[in-house]
């Protein structure tokens, strides 16, 4: 009898951790149909630049979290603050695990439009970032400081250059 609560524990865990996965993506398509020039700015800020989109994420990340303290203690910054962080964070992961479904697509020698890079890249996002360590404290933490700063970079950036040059993703 325990032994059959302890499976029905791992089954429901599974289904669950499958369904966030689902509707973790779903949320993230929604945000590629309602910003997507923004997300495509930011998917191209981060495809040639992302150490510089990791720098550029930093101060960002410092600023929300300060923001996130204040928004703690008074009530009316504490509705807003959190909702347009949500937000960017959600772009920022969107813009993150299309980054990695574009590589790991190339790797493989095959092409794939946005929608089909986020397929790919989000639940390899999520797996490794669900690693003990590894992903708690760098992939995860990388993946979001990036991809905060790919929003930087897509808004205060200059854009791409004209001339398209062939290099590694």
């Amino acid at each position: 009898e325990h032994d059959f609560y302890g499976m029905g524990t791992v089954v429901l865990l599974a289904v669950s951790a499958v369904m966030i996965l689902g509707v973790a993506q779903a949320i993230l398509l929604l945000v590629q149909a309602v910003a997507p020039g923004l997300s495509q700015r930011c998917a191209s800020g981060l495809k040639g630049r992302s150490f510089l989109a990791f720098l550029a994420g930093l101060p960002i990340t410092g600023i929300f979290v300060v923001l996130m303290a204040i928004a703690k203690h008074v009530p009316v910054v504490g509705w807003v603050i959190p909702l347009i962080f949500s937000f960017f964070l959600l772009l920022a992961m969107s813009v993150t695990a299309e980054d990695i479904g574009r590589r790991l697509l190339w790797a493989n020698g095959k092409e794939g439009s946005r929608i089909r890079h986020l397929m790919t890249g989000w639940p390899i996002f999520c797996i490794s970032s669900a690693v003990p360590i590894l992903g708690w404290m760098i992939i995860f933490p990388y993946g979001i400081i990036s991809g905060l700063g790919s929003i930087v970079l897509a808004i205060f950036g200059k854009g791409e250059k004209k001339q398209e040059v062939r290099t590694l993703p």
